[in-house]
């Protein structure tokens, strides 16, 4: 992974971190394009040459890591109600998680790159890939816990204030929550 890659990386990555941390509007939207970029540009970055057994292995590895923290994670966010609508926020469970995230990503490394180096080098050059499907887990799981809420999930939001939904999001929405209609 070179370093503007690494920039980028964490730069998106502190961009989500203190939005989240902050508290913000659960704009569906957002919480699912963020995280599919960061998991297509890391796609992307692989080299289908170098795609040996080893590497689809390490990167199957580390895609699933970043699944269960952030499954896990998700069950750490706090989902609030404010004037009709679904909010979170990361708890410092969720912060706590995302830096346990990083330490057995960090620690893999070492044993990856004992197994197979040439391998290792190929996951570690979708580091990204891994990040962005962990953060896209994330957003599923918190999605899925604010469908049991009455608050609308927004699709989109604007400077104004102004919210679109979505029609297949509000059906979705409704099926989980057993077609009772919203009391508002």
């Amino acid at each position: 992974m070179n370093l503007a890659t690494i920039a980028l990386v964490v730069l998106l990555v502190g961009y989500l971190l203190v939005r989240r941390m902050t508290g913000q509007l659960m704009e569906a939207r957002r919480m699912l394009l963020l995280p599919t970029i960061l998991a297509i540009v890391g796609l992307a970055s692989l080299n289908s040459t170098d795609l040996s057994a080893g590497a689809i292995e390490f990167l199957l590895l580390g895609c699933v890591v970043g699944i269960a923290f952030g499954v896990i994670r998700a069950h750490t966010v706090r989902i609030t109600e404010r004037d009709g609508t679904a909010w979170m926020r990361y708890s410092v469970a969720s912060v706590a998680l995302w830096v346990a995230a990083v330490a057995v990503r960090v620690l893999l490394i070492p044993v990856e790159s004992a197994i197979d180096p040439t391998a290792a080098s190929v996951a570690g050059q979708a580091t990204m890939l891994a990040v962005g499907i962990g953060f896209l887990a994330e957003s599923v799981a918190v999605l899925y816990r604010a469908m049991h809420l009455d608050a609308t999930i927004v699709w989109r939001a604007d400077k104004g204030g102004n919210h679109t939904t979505s029609p297949t999001l509000a059906d979705m929405h409704n099926r989980v929550r057993g077609g009772r209609t919203k009391i508002r």
